[in-house]
């Protein structure tokens, strides 16, 4: 048999939405098909009718499909045209054209959604057929990547037939794999969802054949036998004829195993007889070849020999006896595969004679095999060459035109890079200039910015120090106001550290998320030696990479300070927080304490509050999403979000 084909016919059998055109349900489409009388009902039906494709021959499938993509790119809505892409490809794959069954069914996929109930049908449909087909590729990681994936989802919306029939390809594809075992289990869990009702006999002929396959393969003949003749009579009872021939030629193999020879010839025929039906050309010819090989296999060696004779019929099908029942066999290659089988009978019989002459027939076929390809290679090579001629014929003419447009063309040409050599230079010259006056207003601001910063440590500080030093000394002196000078102390101090982080954000361009957390760290730090009465804690870390200007870099850290100097001198907290987190989307900050808290409106409405008013003004400056809360029983939270890009 070809490459593949037991690992095809697991996960055909898999398949459940099945008719064919000599079954009573695709006759009745059929009649419907040819009744109607307008091109969206003909496209209806047809559609009906590919939604059929596994036992409708092939032939007749290819060309319904071609309608209906022609008639619903014309008359019909988005899920005909999608039905009618996976008619094709359905098309496709019976011509065992996996690629192009790929193509037309991936774009089905994205278009649609499990989360849509209208889209849902035409997505879990389309999803399968591309496991399937990449299951027909050997490719079974991905098919089992989008078997469990819908399996998960139709289980979560409790659909039972969708859940089953995924269930029961899963199993079918640890079959593939040679592990009965692991697809028994699969394969029972499918049918345990499953009641008596009618409309799952199509998913359980598919999963009694799989069961039989299993059994066999772990040596349990018996019950082989019992779930192939259950999975007959459901395909049988559904009319679907592809399943039926599949589930013969299993239960072929088990009678042969259990050396029934009778029961097994019966059930090899019964499924060349409904594979005929289907026009599946070389997967007929493998069919016959395995009764062949089943004859040779149990020594009735004349019963091989007149299986090939009857296969190597050859003459012409307009003038066959249409009454006959005889199959013509005229390629080459189909008749070398049974001359081959005939001579192994003979050799078997050791009738040399005959042996010698079957040998003779081979050679013979591979010499007309030969022939044909050789005659097909010089009529390729007689076609090229009278197509290569009439192009150098086309180009001979072409030359003489070009001649003359040649001069015309070189000129035009130059004049074209001279003035792109122009544009490009200007463009380039400009681009130049622009950059150079930005250099230059860069150096400018950093440079005052370098003057201001040095402005304010020449002079404040100074001066900040100044009167930090004569508030040490008037604390020191008998009489001394103990409050006052307490107070001008902590001014000094306050003056001190603000001049000492304005100074750093003049000094530096930009900072990191990073080491903007670590002042604010400082900050609280100093507030805990300060205010030793309250808890102040931090938590979190700030994201490593992310790049902050200078200034809102200054106005976050002013923010934080703002909102953690309201806490002591206001809300009477006994605890202070500052903590950050990080999202998909933005750097969260937030000052949280447990103090008496207040109403917000109420102190922003307050002619002489400036505090809340300072935070929101430089929020919005550095585009900071500031949001403030509080109440009177639950303290105050201030957040703010800094996007991340």
């Amino acid at each position: 048999m070809r490459p593949h084909t037991s690992i095809i016919t697991v996960l055909f059998i898999t398949f459940f939405y099945c008719a064919y055109s000599q079954t009573k349900t695709a006759d009745s489409l059929l009649t419907r098909i040819h009744a109607t009388t307008t091109p969206k009902e003909r496209l209806a039906a047809i559609l009906a009718f590919c939604a059929e494709y596994q036992n409708v021959n092939r032939d007749t499938l290819d060309e319904y499909a071609k309608e209906a993509e022609r008639l619903a790119d014309q008359y019909g809505d988005k899920k005909q045209k999608d039905l009618s892409k996976i008619a094709i490809a359905n098309s496709y794959h019976r011509w065992n054209w996996i690629d192009s069954s790929i193509m037309f069914i991936d774009p089905v996929i994205k278009s649609n959604h499990v989360d849509n109930p209208g889209e849902r049908d035409i997505y879990f449909n389309a999803s399968r057929q591309k496991a399937m087909y990449l299951g027909g590729k050997d490719k079974m990681a991905e098919a089992l990547d989008i078997l469990y994936k819908i399996t998960g989802e139709a289980e979560k919306l409790m659909d039972t037939v969708i859940y089953t029939t995924n269930i029961n390809t899963i199993g079918s594809i640890a079959l593939a794999r040679k592990a009965p075992s692991v697809s028994m289990k699969w394969l029972r869990q499918a049918l345990s969802w499953l009641t008596t009702s009618e409309k799952y006999d199509k998913v359980k002929a598919a999963i009694y054949a799989n069961m039989s396959e299993a059994y066999k393969l772990t040596g349990k003949i018996d019950s082989a036998i019992f779930a192939s003749t259950k999975a007959i009579e459901l395909y049988r009872k559904t009319q679907l004829l592809n399943g039926l021939a599949i589930t013969y030629q299993r239960q072929a193999d088990i009678y042969k195993d259990a050396k029934q020879y009778g029961k097994a010839e019966a059930a090899l025929k019964e499924m060349i007889r409904i594979r005929s039906l289907l026009n599946d050309g070389s997967m007929y010819i493998d069919d016959n070849l395995a009764l062949v090989n089943f004859y040779l296999a149990t020594r009735q060696f004349d019963s091989a020999i007149a299986l090939c004779k009857r296969n190597l019929v050859w003459g012409d099908i307009y003038t066959q006896n249409k009454g006959s029942g005889t199959t013509l066999t005229n390629t080459p290659a189909f008749r070398i595969s049974f001359y081959q089988a005939l001579a192994k009978s003979y050799l078997a019989k050791k009738d040399y004679a005959l042996y010698a002459q079957t040998l003779e027939a081979i050679i013979s076929n591979k010499d007309s095999l030969n022939t044909l390809q050789q005659e097909q290679a010089i009529a390729d090579i007689q076609t090229k060459y009278d197509v290569q001629k009439k192009e150098i014929t086309i180009v001979q003419q072409q030359l003489d035109i070009s001649k003359k447009n040649t001069q015309l063309i070189l000129y035009s040409s130059l004049a074209i890079l001279i003035l792109m050599s122009g544009m490009i230079y200007f463009i380039n010259f400009r681009k130049k200039q622009k950059l150079k006056a930005e250099k230059a207003v860069q150096d400018a601001e950093e440079k005052e910015r370098k003057r201001i910063a040095a402005d304010l440590h020449d002079n404040l500080g100074v001066q900040a120090n100044a009167i930090l030093y004569t508030s040490e000394l008037l604390k020191q002196e008998e009489g001394a106001n103990n409050e006052l000078t307490d107070n001008l102390n902590d001014t000094a101090k306050d003056m001190l550290f603000f001049l000492r982080e304005t100074l750093w954000a003049l000094k530096t361009a930009d900072t990191t998320a990073a080491g903007l957390w670590v002042r604010v760290i400082n900050f609280i730090s100093q507030m805990r030696r300060n205010y030793k009465h309250i808890a102040f804690t931090t938590s979190g870390i700030a994201p490593e990479t992310l790049s902050i200007p200078s200034a809102k870099a200054l106005n976050i850290l002013m923010i934080v300070q703002e909102a953690v100097n309201n806490a002591i001198k206001h809300s009477r907290a006994e605890n202070t927080e500052v903590k950050t987190t990080i999202t998909d989307k933005e750097w969260t900050i937030t000052i949280r304490d447990n103090g008496k808290g207040f109403l917000v409106q109420e102190v922003q409405d307050k002619e002489d509050s400036h505090g809340l008013l300072n935070m929101q003004q430089r929020a919005r400056a550095s585009q900071i999403a500031i949001d403030i809360k509080s109440s009177e029983d639950d303290g105050t939270e201030i957040t703010l979000g800094v996007p991340l890009a």
